[in-house]
């Protein structure tokens, strides 16, 4: 769980300090046009050089699965040379299990650990975001 969420105290640390150093009352405008720079030039290096095919890093592609050999050719040349719109709708035609209701997820082992730990960290996180501020400058 701390792993997972720990983008965002960072995210939370790293929005509040940089833009800091630029907010000054004569010349507020550069926070913005600060956090906006550094925002484009993350984004566009992530666009420049991330992979967009699994097999530019040596591993399988998903959509080059084998299947299960099928006893009809016929529909399993059908479902080949349809469009991924309708593979998505024979797939959910093909789904047996109903989809879990939400009192049937609360009772997936960990599910209401993990909500309450998210939970408690949200509220922290933005009671010190909305409050702190406000205390900091009564004092």
């Amino acid at each position: 769980m701390g792993f997972w969420n720990w983008h965002t105290s960072i995210g939370n640390l790293l929005g509040y300090l940089i833009p800091g150093i630029w907010a000054h009352p004569d010349s507020w405008g550069w926070s913005f046009l600060a956090a906006g720079f550094i925002m484009f030039s993350i984004n566009l290096a992530i666009f420049l050089f991330l992979p967009t095919d699994p097999e530019m890093l040596g591993l399988p592609s998903p959509q080059h699965q084998e299947r299960p050999e099928s006893t009809d050719s016929k529909e399993t040349k059908a479902e080949s040379e349809s469009d991924p719109i309708e593979k998505t709708s024979l797939a959910r035609k093909k789904r047996k299990r109903p989809a879990v209701k939400f009192f049937q997820a609360l009772k997936i082992p960990g599910v209401i650990e993990y909500s309450l730990a998210l939970f408690f960290a949200k509220l922290i996180t933005y009671t010190f975001l909305f409050w702190l501020p406000f205390y900091v400058s009564n004092t």
